[in-house]
This record gives C-alpha cells, structure tokens and sequence, in this order.
C-alpha cells in the first residue's frame, strides 16, 4: 500500500510538473505571438510612414512645381506690361512728332 501511495503521489508530481511546462509552454508561446504582432505593427507603422512621407515629398514637389509656374507667369505678365508700356510711350512719341509737325506746317 505504501508504494501504491508513493507512486499515486509521484503521478501526482509528475501531474503538476506537466502541468507546470504547459503553462510554460503556452506562456512562451504567447511571448512569440506577442513579439511578431508587436513586429508586425512595427513593420505596418514603418510602412505607413514611408507612405505618408513619400505623399508629403510628393505635395511638396507640386507646390515647387506651382510657384515655379507661378514666377514664370508673372515674369510674362511683366514683360507684357514693359512691352505695352513701351509701345504706349513709342505711339504717344509719335504722336506728339505728328502734331509738331502739323502746328509746323500751319505756321
């Protein structure tokens, strides 16, 4: 009887034991879950952020684009203006020529 105590007691041991590397086991096993989801979020932030950064190098590179256009108009503008303000100021010459002339030949 007494052994059949021992072993019962040694089955119960061995029972707690198991049970015990289990629990290990399956703590371990939630560890590694947990890392690769924690990799995995690293992994998808990063990626978002790749993202986000190239979408903001990207606007960044159209406003240039704008503002350069942008300076190309206006110096066209202005040079249109220099161009009918000369031309204003060669048709108000020859005008001015044209009635000098005109009060010279009435005289």
């Amino acid at each position: 009887m007494n052994q059949v105590h021992t072993s019962q007691e040694n089955a119960e041991i061995q029972a707690k034991v198991d049970k015990k590397n289990a629990a290990k086991a399956g703590s371990e096993e939630a560890r590694e879950r947990m890392a690769a989801m924690e990799a995995a979020l690293n992994g998808a932030q990063a990626g978002e952020l790749a993202r986000i950064e190239q979408r903001r190098k990207e606007g960044e590179e159209r406003m240039a684009a704008r503002e350069k256009e942008s300076e190309r108009v206006r110096k066209l503008e202005a040079r249109k203006k220099e161009e009918q303000r000369l031309l204003a100021a060669e048709m108000h010459r020859e005008t001015m020529m044209k009635a000098a002339a005109a009060e010279r030949a009435n005289e």
